[in-house]
């Protein structure tokens, strides 16, 4: 039977195709989403202000109704997510809304995580199953995966929404740094020199290397700025996983016409002749050498496969700190240059014109070479540019390229390795199966998005670093190195001597044989090392066979076969001769012939050496940290096959390195001295041995020496001493720079400060005013976190004084009417009471301690004249009733002693005043004394008294509080029925209208209580100095809200404790109940000193 029936056909039905493009309807989605964004800005703004700092309340939001009677109202349910203020999943009609709070939580994970919606959604799922909600469709059945997609929708344009936010809120502080930046060149004195700075984006991205006033250093100091660059192609895109409509405008990626732009110059250029004028650094045999051997070199290679990737990889541009700078989206086949040369132009577009880059790039030898033979960048960008390779890539260049471009043995590079983007691919590793399947466009969103997050995170630690590098770094390397030097005896200018003669010989171009000479060398090296197997087989063949007395014939075929490898090996010299080596090498002429033979022999055998040894450490070095947890994981049974497979490689390598000790005892014994011509020094069989050996990485020399051998050359100890010299040079270098560093960041830290204070206090920016206290908070923080011994907390405290008279002064306010407020931190540390201890004990072993000066000369605070002195003021009607405030005798005063020191003696007014007085003397600096105004605690309970403002004025007015930015009011509540009463303290803010309340029994009654109280205290005393303090927008906000003492005597000691936190720059305390004793014996001794003054 014929089968007569027309086959079906066999087009797929193009609605079963997935989409990879988008089509209309999604572009009228993502067209209704960026309409409806705008609308929403202000109620993000608005949410975001009231959840500051403040619990969040679970209470429904109010229905909005449409105003216009004729509407009708249709209504709809809605699935909330973590009810409090929501977000929809959909522009028009939401069927699903979620958590701005559970958004806000996502992204501090995917901060640390990457993104993980799938995972999120799924959790959700579970977690509702497990209470019994289970989603099922209109059918009853189970859905799968209810919240992805709708989940990713509220990810994807609530942060489209918070970047808006975020972006009008830097417009608004770059503003105000224009504005500080214009103050500052006014005040500069004439004839200053030019005014030069960095763009505030990179300012902002990485202060340490960007906030520098001083342009046009040289290469001995290192330049201005440091920049390693490279690709990475395993960030790649699958082409089948398609795109979407255009919704993120990236912040750290360049643009693809930039990229493009760059590429089509680059194309143009290299096809016109190659400039005559350009001068080798390197010989161009070495450089030829190194493009051959390095993957980046090659533009033409392919790394991935095009027709399954769309987006190949990324280029990164960081800075020495590993800060991301710039990124490029690689989307062809290789690394070209175009992709790193773009963004180097990119970069100098926000530099100021004199300033003076070095990059580090793992080809950099390659890339200078073609920028100075086609002229691919500007004069204005080549001339300032200096080019070095990464530390870990710089062993796999040619010994001669690495005196050049090698960052150990370059001047002014210090400890910078050039591994930055190495250390930014790990960071960023996580999202490589994320945005590998994403679509186009949200790969980039979530790269742009993860770079932002890392390098926010770099640019808070850039004080660690600075810790780091100087004690690991410059102290502990160069302390080696001393000692490596030491103990090699050789005089430092010897050193240097014989440094400049090694760079010198081995960078001339007589060190290097033609590249058609060595093409056929390695020719001859590969029919000499098939001749020797050939000898060996043949050897090995003729004892066989002798012992198995094997048949004439068989014997007569051999004798044959080694005649006929006898002539093969006149042949192969015939062909090494025919290579004319001497015309080549004139200088050899007149050395025996088989000597240059080998000496060519072992230079190549040697080069080949180096490269594999090198690869074989740098696999191993990899698979260590892969099992000591440093990079990825490895699984016992993969580490298992890896070093199995690493490990075949080991013989070939032994075996060549075996060979080369051949051809040096054959040199050796063909040698003479009249030659001149040293020979090579044989290499260690033991691979861990020669990872360190330096004369692995020398070439073999081949050219005779004029006069006799350097010491560089045969002396060891000469070598050794050289290394550790250079190390020396770079931590000297090194110790340099992070000077420079560290200026810098004090310097952008007050800039930064300046900006935000006066951005706080111009009236257009009243809608953002919590936003930049939030910023203005995060900030201030870096204060402990860069603080180092290169950059004291005293410049840090003078830029956070110095920030506000200056924001006050551009913004037309007085200048004496507030005072800075630090976050909340640790406070008296184990360390501080550490200290207090010291202070405690050699006072009463009656050793010399330094006293405090008498707060009575101090014309801003006469609270200790009150006390301890019988008054300063010669107005005895502004002092306290003599009841409360009374002078003190040598028998008064111990009597103060001792109701301190007890244990469980609880203080009273006259203690927890003069105690006051003490702290505020002795903890508070001189010049900040006049923003804190610390009251008696007579004025509260003459407030709740309601006496007259003018009393009221007679008691107060020595604190002129109206110039005070903070106040400290102690509060004591008495006991009922003559029970110990409690104090509690309150603090009030005027820059930022809070009033924070400290009880250390953590009673809210109390707190509310005593914030009526303080309210009225407000007003009262600015009615009575003309303060035209505004009442309305307080905020009050407890300090503690946990019980810190659990007895009934120790609430003056706690409240004095929180008034020594605040005089020393901080919100609260962080002493525990245990330390009480140590704090006591510490204001006890404090009383001491001034009673021995």
């Amino acid at each position: 039977m014929i089968d007569t029936e027309p086959l079906p056909d066999a087009t797929p039905d193009p609605s079963s195709r997935r989409r990879i493009l988008p089509d209309e309807e999604a572009f009228r989605l993502y067209d209704r989403w960026k309409d409806l964004l705008p609308k929403l800005i202000h109620p993000l703004r608005q949410y975001r202000k009231a959840v500051f700092r403040t619990p969040i309340e679970q209470e429904l939001l109010d229905a909005h109704k449409c105003q216009d009677p004729s509407c009708s109202t249709n209504t709809a349910s809605i699935l909330c997510l973590f009810w409090d203020r929501l977000f929809p999943t959909s522009p028009s009609q939401p069927r699903m809304v979620v958590s701005i709070a559970l958004l806000d939580f996502y992204f501090a994970l995917f901060e640390r995580s990457g993104d993980a919606v799938t995972a999120l959604a799924g959790a959700l799922r579970n977690f509702y199953a497990c209470r019994g909600w289970h989603m099922l469709d209109d059918k009853g059945q189970p859905i799968r995966d209810p919240f992805r997609r709708g989940l990713g929708y509220a990810i994807q344009w609530y942060d489209a929404l918070s970047t808006k936010v975020s972006r009008k809120l830097e417009e608004i502080v770059n503003n105000a740094r224009g504005t500080v930046r214009d103050d500052e060149l006014s005040l500069r004195p004439p004839g200053a020199g030019p005014y030069e700075e960095c763009a505030s984006l990179l300012q902002r991205r990485c202060p340490a290397c960007f906030s520098g006033m001083t342009f046009g250093r040289s290469e001995h100091e290192g330049y201005d700025i440091q920049l390693p660059v490279d690709g990475n192609f395993s960030q790649r895109h699958l082409r089948s996983a398609g795109d979407s409509p255009w919704f993120y405008e990236p912040e750290y990626f360049i643009s693809k016409v930039q990229v493009d732009s760059m590429g089509a110059l680059i194309d143009a250029q290299r096809k016109k002749p190659p400039s005559r004028s350009y001068v080798p650094k390197v010989p161009n045999e070495a450089v030829d050498s190194c493009e051959r051997g390095h993957d980046a070199a090659d533009e033409h290679k392919t790394k991935t496969n095009k027709d399954i990737f769309d987006d190949t990889g990324v280029m990164a541009l960081v800075c020495r700190h590993d800060v991301p700078i710039f990124l490029a989206n690689i989307d062809t086949p290789g690394e070209q240059q175009k992709y790193a040369l773009a963004l180097i132009s990119h970069l100098f577009a926000y530099l100021p014109a004199r300033a003076l880059i070095r990059v580090l790039y793992d080809v950099a030898c390659v890339v200078e070479r073609s920028i100075e033979l086609y002229n691919l960048l500007p004069d204005n960008i080549s001339s300032r540019i200096s080019w070095s390779t990464s530390a870990m890539h710089a062993y796999g260049h040619e010994w001669s390229c690495q005196l050049v471009y090698n960052p150990r043995m370059s001047l002014g590079l210090g400890l910078t390795d050039g591994e930055g983007t190495e250390r930014f691919w790990s960071r960023s590793r996580k999202l490589i199966p994320i945005t590998r399947t994403s679509v186009r466009s949200r790969r980039i969103w979530l790269l742009d998005r993860q770079a932002g997050a890392i390098g926010d995170e770099l640019r808070d630690d850039l004080g660690d670093f600075l810790k780091r590098r100087l004690s690991r770094g410059v102290q502990r390397q160069g302390e080696e190195a001393k000692r490596t030097l030491e103990e090699c005896g050789i005089p430092l200018p010897e050193l240097r001597r014989q440094w400049e003669m090694q760079r010198a010989a081995q960078l001339s171009i007589r060190a290097h044989a033609p590249a058609q000479l060595k093409k056929e060398l390695d020719v001859v090296l590969t029919l000499q090392a098939e001749i020797d197997d050939l000898e060996r087989a043949l050897s090995t063949a003729q004892t066989n066979l002798a012992k198995a007395a094997a048949p004439e014939t068989s014997l007569v075929i051999l004798q044959q076969l080694i005649s006929t490898h006898s002539k093969l090996m006149s042949h192969a010299e015939a062909l090494y001769a025919s290579l004319n080596i001497t015309d080549s090498f004139p200088h050899l002429q007149g050395v025996n012939y088989d000597f240059v033979r080998l000496l060519i022999l072992a230079r190549d055998l040697k080069m080949n050496i180096r490269k594999r040894a090198i690869a074989s450490f740098l696999e191993w070095d990899r698979l260590d940290q892969a099992v000591g947890g440093h990079d990825n994981p490895l699984g016992t049974k993969l580490h298992q096959q890896t070093r199995k497979t690493m490990s075949k490689r080991r013989p070939a390598l032994l075996g060549a390195i075996r060979k080369f000790n051949k051809y040096c005892d054959a040199l050796q014994q063909l040698h003479k001295l009249e030659w001149r011509v040293p020979v090579p020094s044989k290499l260690s069989t033991d691979l861990s041995t020669l990872k360190d050996d330096p004369i692995l990485l020398q070439d073999v020399w081949i050219e005779p020496c004029d006069v006799d051998p350097p010491r560089w050359l045969y002396d060891s100890n000469v070598r050794v001493g050289i290394r550790a010299m250079l190390k020396i040079d770079r931590c000297r270098e090194e110790r340099r720079r992070l000077g420079i560093e560290a200026d810098n960041l004090g310097r952008w830290f007050g800039r930064e400060l300046a900006a935000l204070e006066l951005a706080l206090r111009l009236p257009e920016n009243v809608e953002y005013v919590s936003e930049l206290q939030h910023r203005l908070q995060d900030t201030r923080l870096l204060r402990q976190r860069w603080a180092s011994p290169l950059m004291s907390t005293t410049i840090f405290d003078y830029h956070l004084s110095s920030s506000i008279n200056t924001a006050l002064r551009l913004s037309g306010q007085s200048t004496t009417a507030q005072y800075h407020w630090m976050p909340p931190l640790i406070q008296l540390s184990d360390t501080d009471l550490a200290a207090i201890e010291v202070l405690t004990d050699a006072v009463d072993n009656d050793e010399d301690v330094d006293i405090p000066a008498s707060v009575a000369e101090d014309p801003s605070h006469v609270l200790l004249a009150d006390i301890l002195a019988g008054g300063a003021d010669d107005d005895d009607d502004g002092l306290p009733p003599d009841s409360e405030l009374g002078a003190h005798n040598c028998c008064e005063r111990r009597t103060l002693i001792g109701h301190i020191s007890g244990d469980r003696s609880p203080l009273n007014d006259e203690c927890v005043n003069g105690c006051a007085a003490l702290l505020f003397t002795d903890l508070v600096p001189q010049d900040e004394r006049n923003h804190i105004a610390v009251f008696s605690t007579l004025i509260l309970s003459l407030v709740r008294q309601q006496v007259p403002d003018e009393e009221l004025w007679k008691y107060t007015r020595r604190y002129r509080y109206w110039e005070r930015g903070i106040w400290v009011i102690p509060i004591f509540r008495p006991g009922p029925r003559g029970c110990i009463g409690h104090w509690t303290l309150g603090i009030v803010n005027h820059a930022f209208q809070y009033i924070f309340h400290f009880d250390s029994l953590a009673a809210q009654d109390v707190w509310q209580d005593d914030t009526e109280h303080i309210m009225e205290m407000l007003r009262r005393l600015s009615n009575a100095a003309s303060m035209n303090l505004r009442m309305d927008g307080w905020t009050c906000h407890p300090i503690s809200s946990t019980q810190l003492q659990h007895n009934s005597y120790d609430c003056g000691v706690w409240i004095l404790a929180c008034m020594a936190a605040i005089f020393r720059g901080y919100d609260a305390t962080g002493m525990q109940e245990h330390q009480v004793p140590v704090f006591r014996r510490y204001l006890s001794n404090l009383v001491l000193t001034l009673a021995l003054k």
